[in-house]
């Protein structure tokens, strides 16, 4: 991620250095709209990205702690920690004692429960299509797969690609605040 990002970095300086005055008249020709904005998609993504970690990662979010207990926006507690189960049967360490782990899916129910929280991730999955739309497209063309015979099939490739990505991570916020998915415990 920091090697893209330094490339990124570099590319736009590049740019600028090769064409330091703006065009009198904008008129695009041929750029997506993806790729007209990939640096402040980027930034948002990367931002999106960094939340994401503190949230359920590190779970450093005020509010969102998770560590004694998951507190949904209305006011519904579950447990920070639940028993690790594998074929019905608790699972044990090598002293005998029970395992216990992050409860994740509450952690998600309880996150998604606030609009907010949902918007975001919905926005940054939709920046990610973008991104990754633009970035699968241009990647044939920098391997130099990309030409006029196989062109529209490629940019099909990608576009499909980055919806499948949008809406499988859109459907779980989304899924979550229909109701779709409900508290485990």
């Amino acid at each position: 991620m920091v090697a893209h990002i330094w490339a990124a970095i570099a590319l736009k300086i590049e740019n600028k250095k090769a064409r330091p005055q703006d065009y009198e008249v904008n008129a695009t020709v041929q750029a997506t709209l993806a790729s007209r904005t990939m640096i402040m998609s980027g930034l948002i993504i990367l931002f999106f990205l960094i939340f994401h970690l503190l949230h359920y990662t590190v779970r450093v979010v005020p509010g969102h702690e998770y560590n004694h207990s998951i507190l949904t926006s209305d006011g519904v507690e579950y447990p920070a920690e639940v028993l690790l189960v594998k074929n019905g049967q608790p699972v044990v360490d090598a002293f005998g004692k029970p395992l216990y782990v992050h409860n994740v899916h509450d952690m998600m129910i309880a996150g998604f429960s606030y609009p907010l929280t949902s918007i975001f991730y919905i926005i940054g999955t939709f920046l990610l299509f973008m991104h990754l739309s633009h970035g699968v497209s241009s990647m044939f063309q920098s391997l130099g797969l990309r030409n006029e015979a196989w062109r529209y099939r490629l940019n099909t490739f990608a576009k499909v690609f980055g919806w499948i990505t949008f809406l499988g991570y859109a459907s779980i916020p989304l899924c979550i605040w229909f109701g779709v998915v409900q508290a485990s415990v």
